[in-house]
């Protein structure tokens, strides 16, 4: 069984997936709330959400990348993906944290929205406290009184609209955004948690497989070493089947009969324990085993 067909493999393909539609749901999120922003005051963007962007943009493409690798069979070093999972966990959470900590302390979105007449952008505090008016402000009557707790002119609420406070506890759309993104960080978070535990399994899977080379000269072609000979005229083939070799089940033997044909050796496998495989060897210059295999599912 090859690592991407077997249980861990599995496993890290389903987790992948789940990342992946959870990074670019986060980064959705995050984009529509800063182009908010950007409208109210262009130059400034609050840290937690530039710095939770830029680790879900990071991530769709890590997850993106890394699913099409798995799929096509193209990861080579598990390790190196473990290590990568366990980063991206380490940077998921100060995004969870930078996000959550002032979420929780705002409460509900709904009441949020409710509480300042469901303003969908600052703009709209600017505009009634006497600011220019811009795309998407309204008048809030009594604006002075409403929001006192934010600002008590025009422009001090411009000089805070590029923080992240105001925001989520004056515009209910803006909050409810950003508890999306914050619930994104902390599951896609549990989730890099668990794919770093599925690589390690299928690190551990594929040391398990028999060792192969590729011969360059032939596409489809295996170089096998050759071991010690069972008999006069036979050497038996020890080994589990896994990833491209080809052999019989785990614990499996395939026995190799060697015959004299002309001047050259020639050998044919008879491997039993995987049903509908075969294969036929020939003599390989380093002593070793040659030949071809099919079907290819079994790869």
């Amino acid at each position: 069984m090859a690592v991407r067909t077997s249980p861990a493999g599995h496993t890290f393909s389903a987790l992948r997936a789940l990342q992946f539609l959870l990074a670019t749901a986060q980064l959705v999120l995050l984009s529509l709330t800063t182009i908010k922003i950007n409208r109210v005051d262009p130059p400034r963007q609050p840290p937690p959400i530039l710095y939770a962007l830029t680790i879900s943009a990071l991530l769709f493409l890590y997850t993106a990348v890394t699913a099409l690798l798995h799929a096509t069979q193209r990861i080579h070093s598990w390790l190196n993906i473990l290590a990568l999972d366990v980063l991206a966990t380490a940077l998921l959470i100060p995004s969870a944290i930078l996000l959550g900590l002032p979420l929780a302390a705002v409460g509900s979105c709904a009441a949020v929205g409710a509480r300042n007449a469901h303003i969908t952008t600052l703009a709209s505090i600017v505009h009634s406290l006497g600011g220019a008016d811009s795309r998407g402000a309204q008048r809030v009557p009594n604006a002075a009184a409403l929001f006192a707790d934010y600002a008590t002119t025009a422009d001090e609420a411009q000089r805070r609209a590029g923080e992240y406070t105001p925001w989520i506890s004056h515009v209910g759309d803006t909050c409810a955004q950003l508890k999306g993104a914050w619930a994104c960080a902390i599951i896609t978070c549990i989730l890099f948690a668990a794919s770093a535990g599925a690589a390690w399994m299928c690190w551990r899977r594929g040391q398990a497989l028999p060792e192969f080379e590729w011969d360059a000269r032939e596409e489809g072609v295996v170089y096998i070493p050759e071991t010690a000979g069972a008999g006069a005229g036979q050497s038996v083939l020890r080994g589990g089947y896994g990833g491209n070799s080809g052999f019989a089940g785990v614990g499996g033997v395939g026995e190799v009969e060697m015959r004299q044909d002309g001047a050259e050796s020639r050998r044919s496998s008879e491997v039993s324990g995987l049903s509908g495989l075969n294969a036929s060897w020939t003599a390989g210059s380093s002593g070793g085993l040659q030949g071809r295999q099919w079907p290819s599912e079994h790869v």
